[in-house]
């Protein structure tokens, strides 16, 4: 950011080039007020856009739309602009740090879609007193968003490792602007290789946003089908804004002066609105994370308080409040659902003898064990867990339905069941074999579901017993 500042950030020293810049500052703001009240020139200079009186009374109160991804063939387009304002690189770690950590973002963003075959787009774009996009472009010179392989990723990767950082961008000064003389630099400097005069290394909010505001207004990004639009706006900074495009909504070199930072904020703010309300593109949450800074204020006025997150640093902090927002953006629970064939096995005696009157009545104890099966929602084996636990376990004999009490746990030792077998004096049993029925039933939800080979939530096991039957001696 350029020495003009706010939210109580310290002071800075000022050195004799601080001095000449007030000079110079001054200087044009003279010729400004000559030429107001002078006559015109055809030959005079573009008169500065004038800057109104501006002043923020609310946090924004616009609301992010959701953003939900399917849990097959995802897509999402996500902007991200990059402060670099020249107090980003004022500490030399900062960049690579910084890159490191929005590196992982995309990374880890990524791996979540292409994980159900999908894909991301990224735009990039580094912003200091303008925004310039930073994605690389084929030979067609479009521009190159997509990630959906590792391939890809390493590529989205490089223009990331590729974005330039100045302490000072001075327009006067290619290298100060750009970092070297190659076409792809000059094309992603500060300025993108317009020669102009000035300090690039303030802080443009509104450039940044409107930057996003228009892109999504083109044919490839004006789409509400999924992959066709800008889903998610992020904004990375370290501090409240001190420059802006003026009324005409479009950076010029005049904009480098004579600015307010209250106008700044007003028309981040209006565009935040717009983005997030789908005023002449399908509608995008747009979300802020301020980076080891105090602008508080400022991120309330433009994103509401709700919709920024806070990172201590570059790094560790700045990757965990990423982490967060990918974890808004899907928890991942939704598409964590589960398919479970309801299976019980059953343990009995295969025979018994059974003395036939009242006092030859045999107790059949029984063993009923959960052995269901699970399959992820591809149908890959996992498995089974309390996810496979069935409940309303009981059996039939002889006509008579009996409710075994208890929730049949996978894995468990099981449920008991008992039941009495009779024969009556001169009773002979079909077959010599008696039946039962035991049944259990699962329960199933939006993440437990039945699987798809079945059409009954309810496992069944027939178990028969071989019965002999003993019989009394006939009177004599």
């Amino acid at each position: 950011m350029s020495s003009v500042m706010e939210d109580n950030l310290p002071p800075r020293k000022f050195t004799r080039h601080h001095l000449m810049m007030a000079f110079l500052g001054l200087t044009i703001l003279a010729v400004g007020v000559t030429t107001v009240f002078t006559s015109s020139s055809s030959s005079a200079q573009k008169p500065t856009t004038p800057k109104a009186s501006f002043k923020l009374t609310t946090n924004n109160s616009s609301v992010n739309p959701d953003i939900t991804l399917d849990c097959e063939k995802p897509k999402l387009t996500l902007a991200v602009m990059i402060d670099r304002s020249g107090s980003v690189s004022g500490v030399s770690t900062n960049p690579a740090e910084y890159k490191k950590s929005v590196n992982k973002f995309v990374e880890d963003l990524s791996s979540i879609l292409i994980s159900r075959d999908g894909e991301l787009d990224v735009l990039l774009w580094g912003f200091g007193s303008r925004s310039i996009i930073q994605n690389d472009k084929t030979t067609s010179n479009e521009i190159i968003t997509k990630v959906n392989s590792s391939t890809s990723l390493t590529a989205m990767k490089t223009a990331v490792n590729n974005i330039f950082f100045s302490t000072y961008a001075d327009g006067s000064n290619d290298l100060s602007m750009n970092g070297n003389t190659t076409a792809y630099a000059i094309a992603r400097g500060y300025n993108a290789g317009y020669p102009t005069s000035g300090v690039y290394t303030m802080t443009n909010w509104d450039d940044a946003l409107v930057q996003v505001e228009n892109l999504a207004t083109t044919t490839g990004y004006n789409n509400p089908a999924p992959g066709k639009h800008i889903d998610l706006a992020l904004m990375l900074t370290d501090g409240a804004p001190n420059v802006h495009n003026g009324t005409n909504r479009v950076f010029e070199a005049g904009d480098l002066t004579g600015y307010s930072d209250a106008a700044g904020r007003v028309y981040a703010s209006k565009t935040v609105t717009d983005l997030r309300n789908g005023n002449g593109q399908p509608k995008m949450a747009v979300r802020g994370i301020l980076i080891n800074a105090s602008a508080d204020t400022a991120m309330n006025e433009v994103f509401g308080p709700a919709n920024w997150s806070k990172a201590e640093d570059f790094e560790a902090d700045l990757a965990k409040v990423l982490d967060q927002i990918i974890n808004s953006i899907d928890t991942n629970v939704a598409c964590q659902y589960v398919y479970v064939q309801p299976k019980i096995s059953v343990s009995a005696p295969s025979s018994l003898t059974v003395e036939e009157g009242q006092n030859g009545t045999q107790v059949v104890n029984f063993n009923v064990k959960n052995t269901s099966t699970m399959t992820d929602r591809k149908g890959v084996s996992i498995p089974c867990d309390s996810r496979c636990n069935l409940t309303d376990v009981s059996f039939t004999y002889n006509g008579q339905t009996y409710l075994i009490p208890g929730t049949l746990s996978f894995g468990g030792s099981g449920l008991n069941g008992t039941f009495s077998i009779t024969v009556q004096l001169g009773e002979s049993i079909p077959g010599n074999q008696i039946t039962f029925d035991t049944q259990a039933q699962l329960k199933t939800d939006s993440m437990i579901r039945l699987d798809p080979s079945m059409t009954d939530n309810i496992a069944k096991m027939p178990k028969s017993i071989n019965i002999t039957i003993e019989r009394l001696p006939l009177p004599a």
